[in-house]
C-alpha cells in the first residue's frame, strides 16, 4: 500500500466517511511534513520519512496517549537531537501524552 492507503487504513475499518480520511490524512501529513509523498511506498523513502509515515499513521487515529518504544535507537547523534526536538513539538502542539522508552 502506498502512504495515504497505511494512513488511511484504520479510519476506514472505523467507518469514517471518505472525505473525513482524506481530510484527516492530509493534514497530519502537511504537519509532519511528508505531503509530497502520499502516494509513494513507504519502502521508496528514506528512514526519516518511514519514521514520520509510522508516526502519522498513529496520529490520524487520535489515540489518548503515545507508546514510543525506543524511537531513536538507530538514529545517529545529530538525527536524534533532530528528532527529540519534533516529538517534543508533536506534544506541545497534539495536547497529548507521550511516553517514550529509552535506555539513556
Amino acid at each position: 500500500m502506498n502512504v495515504f492507503k497505511n494512513m488511511a487504513f484504520s479510519l476506514e475499518l472505523q467507518g469514517k466517511s471518505h472525505a473525513k480520511i482524506k481530510q484527516r490524512v492530509h493534514n497530519v501529513t502537511q504537519h509532519l511534513g511528508i505531503g509530497t509523498l502520499l502516494y509513494r511506498k513507504p519502502k521508496e523513502s528514506s528512514g526519516s520519512q518511514q519514521q514520520r509515515m509510522a508516526v502519522g499513521r498513529t496520529i490520524v487515529r487520535e489515540p489518548a496517549v503515545f507508546l514510543m518504544d525506543k524511537p531513536l535507537s538507530n538514529l545517529d547523534a545529530k538525527l536524534r537531537v533532530k528528532a527529540i526536538k519534533e516529538i517534543s513539538k508533536l506534544h506541545s502542539t497534539l495536547k497529548i501524552a507521550f511516553i517514550h522508552v529509552t535506555h539513556n
